[in-house]
């Protein structure tokens, strides 16, 4: 009797340990405990959008997730990027004479960074030499969302298949 007691005991657990992972994952990541972190920093932007400072990391690494997974994170729109764009100016860096990454300053002279990062083709990088992150698309009809994209010589946004896992970069 004891060991169905135990088994009973191990399954209930078991279950709502499951139960709470999976309403955890449905919890805009907003509400969440931000367990790295992220520093938001106030560039000085007319709109008064805090942008993070860099990507979103967890365990020390950059964050890829696929679109479905990033827009519970607090991405910025189209109008975000481009004041981002128009009001800072972006001082492009190289290390070993490959795009390494912008910092972008602010008018108030803060800075955020945009690093080269490409992105994930399921497990494997593609693109390394570029910058890129998920663009907010509420409202919009495009199957494939919004990225922002950016290199030596461009800074735009494109649309890109859902599936690809991109950085994460937040606004407040």
């Amino acid at each position: 009797m004891a060991a169905l007691d135990q088994a009973i005991q191990e399954a209930y657990a078991e279950g709502y340990r499951d139960g709470y992972k999976d309403r955890e994952e449905e919890i805009p990541v907003e509400l969440q405990e931000n367990k790295d972190n992220t520093e938001y920093v106030d560039l000085g932007l007319p709109s008064g959008t805090l942008w993070a400072s860099t990507y979103e990391k967890r365990d020390g690494s950059c964050l890829f997730l696929p679109y479905e997974k990033a827009k519970k994170y607090q991405l910025p729109t189209r109008e975000q990027y481009q004041e981002l764009k128009e009001t800072c100016v972006w001082d492009y860096r190289l290390k070993n004479n490959a795009f390494s990454h912008y910092v972008v300053v602010g008018p108030n002279g803060n800075t955020i960074e945009l690093a080269a990062s490409g992105y994930l083709i399921g497990d494997k990088y593609t693109n390394w030499m570029f910058g890129y992150f998920w663009i907010n698309n509420v409202g919009e009809e495009d199957s494939n969302p919004p990225n922002a994209y950016f290199g030596s010589s461009s800074n735009t946004i494109s649309n890109i298949f859902p599936g690809y896992k991109l950085p994460i970069h937040q606004v407040r």
